[in-house]
C-alpha cells in the first residue's frame, strides 16, 4: 500500500513525488506513455525572472525562479545549462517599465542596449534587453528520470478505473491513501 498515487510522470509528476518521498511518503507513479514524454519532454526548460512589473505575480514568479535555481544547483546540478539568459524587451514602453523595477529584478543581471546585442536580428533587439546571469536551461528529461529514481513508476498504464474503496483509491492492484493529478494534456 501505498501513501499516494501520482497520476503523471512530467515535472509536475516527478516534483510531487520527489517531495513527497524527501517527507517519508511512500509513492508510486502512474503514466500512461514514458517519463517526460508529453509536454515535459517536448518544451524547452528555460528558468528567468519576470521582468516589467512590480506585482504580487511578478514577486510569484521571481521567488520561485530563485527557489528553482537553488533546488536545482543542490539535488541535480548536472542538469544545468547555464549560459546566462537575454530577455528582449518590445517596445520603448518596456524600457521604462522595466527600468522603473529594477531593484526588484533577481541578482545578477544587465542592462543590454540594441547596439551592444550581436548575433540577433536588428530587428528583434531594437530596444535592448535584459541578460540574466543566472538564466538557465534545464534538461528537462534527464531531471526527471533523476526526480524518480528510487520510486516505483509504472510507465504505459492507464488509470481506469479509480476507485475509492473502504477508504482506499485501487488503480487495479494497487492501493494508495491519496490520489494526486499531475497529468498533462493527453489525459
Amino acid at each position: 500500500m501505498f501513501d499516494f498515487a501520482i497520476i503523471g510522470a512530467g515535472i509536475s509528476g516527478a516534483s510531487v513525488a520527489f517531495f513527497l518521498k524527501q517527507v517519508g511518503k511512500k509513492v508510486i507513479v502512474i503514466e500512461q506513455d514514458k517519463i517526460a514524454s508529453g509536454g515535459s519532454g517536448a518544451a524547452g526548460a528555460f528558468l528567468s525572472p519576470k521582468i516589467g512589473s512590480d506585482s504580487d505575480y511578478s514577486h510569484f514568479i521571481n521567488d520561485s525562479f530563485q527557489f528553482s535555481l537553488d533546488f536545482y544547483k543542490e539535488y541535480f546540478p548536472t542538469f544545468l545549462k547555464k549560459p546566462g539568459m537575454l530577455r528582449l524587451l518590445r517596445s520603448p514602453t518596456d524600457i521604462i517599465k522595466c527600468k522603473k523595477h529594477e531593484q526588484k529584478l533577481p541578482r545578477g543581471f544587465a542592462y543590454l542596449k540594441a547596439e551592444t546585442i550581436t548575433n540577433i536580428k536588428e530587428d528583434a533587439c531594437q530596444y535592448g534587453g535584459y541578460f540574466f546571469n543566472e538564466g538557465t536551461i534545464i534538461d528537462s528529461v534527464g531531471v526527471v528520470h533523476a526526480m524518480l529514481e528510487g520510486i516505483p513508476v509504472l510507465e504505459d498504464t492507464k488509470v481506469a478505473p479509480l476507485a475509492l474503496v473502504e477508504g482506499l483509491y485501487k488503480i487495479g492492484s494497487i492501493k494508495a491513501k491519496g490520489v494526486i493529478l499531475c497529468a498533462g494534456s493527453n489525459p
